[in-house]
């Protein structure tokens, strides 16, 4: 499964015509497998994690919105959910030759840096 093992190194991945790439090997990810690919407008980077992991940071905030004990902390989190929201770019089945869409963000032919950050995966475009 996708991050299972800690993920590192980075290679150079292609993007195809229908606006995918080949996730690599190392990832261990498996075929039927849901990644999410998110904008990070700090870094100006994408990230792929897995649907779970996203899952788990929507609960995780949620549950610090419920405990807020004021509201300045509970806008602050709230803030936290919106941006985490908002830098969602799409969802997106791995097929069985291990190729993710990360939708029209890119185009065909466009090379990224695919690198391994522990249990996520990090793209830039190559310039």
């Amino acid at each position: 499964m996708f991050g299972d093992k800690p993920m590192l190194g980075s290679q150079e991945i292609t993007v195809d015509e229908k606006h995918r790439v080949i996730v690599p090997a190392s990832t261990n990810v498996e075929k039927g497998e849901e990644l999410v690919l998110l904008y990070d407008e700090e870094f100006v980077i994408y990230r792929i994690y897995t649907y779970a992991q996203i899952i788990s940071k929507f609960e995780e905030i949620n549950r610090k919105i419920k405990n807020a004990t004021n509201d300045k902390e509970e806008r602050r989190y709230k803030e936290q959910l919106l941006k985490l929201s908002k830098s969602i770019i799409n969802a997106s089945t791995v097929d069985g030759n291990r190729r993710f869409n990360i939708s029209n963000k890119f185009t065909k032919g466009d090379k990224l840096n695919c690198i391994g950050a522990n249990d996520h995966l990090i793209l830039e475009l190559k310039i």
